[in-house]
């Protein structure tokens, strides 16, 4: 307690919940590196053939049964592991936003208190109230509010369409086996699985990414323009789902399409911009209509110091804790051997003359690390690194196929033990998580349960004392304030304000011991 002391959200438990988790984990490496043991040792050494272009019956079942299972696993896990909650900041605004776009609007009137409503990720900006993210994301999500289709599916399904995508991809351009290797290393990831059963944004960003990739490629292939028309297109989907990921990720291509058609490059590049007037228009008319200015985005008007570098704090020292950080969290959610691979055969990718050139994907995991070293967030509540999420589809692909290309029998070993610990380590990631997320929902559970109604809720303290739920993400009300219970921040100088302004409805406090799991609602009044 010396090294770590409490603070106003983390107490005793969270550092007790560290230790044992840590100390779990440790185990759990331990069973991956004896499985890839066994494997290295007791694999049959024969080299079977790379690439079939046949799709046998059973290859058919085979891929069949992996998309089966993963969409019965995701569906599983949104509704009974995470429960359909937004767990995340990031995961509620984007909520938030969509059922305003389902409304016909961009954005609400902030309440006359703003202060009282703060929210890490609603904006409240010259009496405006919305989500400071990009709107692509919200607009998709928006569907399931028009159209009645339940909201916590949209992210299954897109998960399901993008692996249909990355396996016709990969055999397109990998070949059979590779693609089948690669289909289930990535359906059967818990960090993949996780970030397809909750609301954040990068599956669809993932999809989107993935096709302009594989559009790119196809103008390689036809010299179509109708490909590069399409590829400008998904392009510009990426940019209005994530603005920074999209320019990282077109980086690669740049030098790629430079390097293999010089100047004819240019003639790609104009139809690759052609291609994405549309969703350009709408991102400026979007940011013209909030801000007055069509190249202000929201959050850079909504939060001035909003910045890339060292801005807000954010250090070089923070950016390598940013960077171990989310090699842990890789670790967790996905597999070291994932991880032991890429960096082994990127650095071979880097040394070889005829290779570093080609298949410009394989560097976007690196890419992205590097790009988001200089953004001062880390990425909050996540299931694995997810700002490096739309890389990993790539990362697989490009591992699997350097494995099954050498056969060495520690890649295939380490391989086929990173498929193994996925599936076997994922029910207790699941545990874990579902408990996190109950313990995370006891304020709105308490209100529930006490059948308060026409009440205001000052919220005082964090949920969950293993992964603590600070009080301005637990402010969630509606975009005009009409809940039956509205939650606010307590502001002990000015609470008489909202007292005063809301003058027919109870008022309560919530508060809870650090150490306990469960809060208490005392009245005000």
């Amino acid at each position: 307690m010396t090294l770590y002391p409490p603070s106003y959200r983390q107490g005793f438990a969270f550092y007790r919940d560290l230790v044992q988790l840590t100390s779990v984990e440790f185990l759990w490496l331990g069973l991956f590196f004896l499985l890839t043991w066994l494997f290295t040792v007791y694999l049959p050494s024969h080299k079977p053939g790379l690439y079939t272009t046949d799709i046998s019956p059973n290859r058919f079942l085979t891929v069949m049964l992996i998309l089966i299972a993963f969409f019965i696993t995701t569906v599983v896990i949104s509704f009974y592991t995470l429960q359909q909650f937004a767990n995340s900041s990031d995961e509620y605004a984007y909520i938030f936003q969509a059922e305003m776009f389902s409304k016909g609007k961009l954005w609400d009137k902030a309440h006359e208190l703003p202060d009282f409503f703060y929210s890490h990720n609603i904006a409240q900006h010259e009496g405006l109230r919305l989500s400071r993210f990009p709107p692509g994301w919200p607009m998709i999500l928006s569907v399931a509010f028009v159209t009645g289709f339940p909201p916590f599916l949209v992210n299954p399904v897109l998960g399901l369409v993008t692996l249909i995508v990355f396996y016709f991809f990969a055999r397109r351009y990998y070949g059979e086996q590779v693609a089948i290797w690669s289909l289930a290393a990535l359906a059967l990831s818990g960090f993949y699985i996780f970030n397809a059963a909750s609301y954040f944004s990068h599956i669809s960003c993932a999809l989107v990414t993935l096709l302009f990739v594989y559009y790119v490629y196809l103008y390689n292939e036809k010299q179509n323009l109708l490909y590069g028309l399409l590829a400008g297109f998904f392009l510009s989907l990426v940019v209005i789902i994530r603005y920074y990921t999209a320019v990282i990720i077109f980086i690669p291509f740049v030098v790629y399409l430079l390097y293999h058609y010089r100047l004819k490059a240019i003639y790609l590049f104009i139809w690759i911009g052609i291609g994405s007037i549309p969703c350009m228009a709408f991102l400026f008319w979007y940011n013209f209509s909030i801000t007055g200015n069509a190249l202000l985005p929201v959050t850079v008007w909504a939060y001035s110091e909003e910045q890339l570098g060292f801005v807000k704090g954010h250090t070089f020292r923070k950016g390598i804790e940013h960077l171990i950080r989310w090699i842990l969290m890789f670790l967790y959610w996905s597999s070291p051997g994932l991880l032991i691979l890429y960096i082994l055969f990127l650095w071979q990718k880097i040394k070889s003359a005829a290779d570093r050139l080609i298949r410009p994907e394989d560097y976007t995991f690196f890419l992205l690390a590097v790009g988001y070293f200089f953004y001062y967030e880390i990425g909050g509540n996540q299931y694995g690194p997810r700002f490096l999420f739309e890389a990993l589809p790539f990362l697989i692909v490009f591992i699997v196929h350097k494995v099954l290309q050498t056969r060495e029998r520690w890649a295939v070993g380490l391989l086929c033990a990173s498929l193994i610990y996925a599936m076997v380590k994922l029910p207790f990631i699941a545990y874990r998580e579902n408990r996190i997320v109950i313990e995370r929902q006891d304020l709105y559970k308490l209100v529930d349960e006490q059948k308060i109604r026409n009440a205001v809720v000052f919220v005082v303290s964090p949920t969950s004392p293993i992964r603590p739920m600070p009080a301005d993400d637990l402010t969630r009300n509606d975009a005009s304030f009409s809940n039956e219970v509205i939650y606010a921040l307590e502001l002990p100088a000015t609470n008489r304000q909202l007292m005063e302004y809301y003058p027919d409805r109870s008022f309560y406090r919530y508060v809870r011991n650090l150490e306990e799991v469960r809060g208490r609602l005392i009245k005000v009044r």
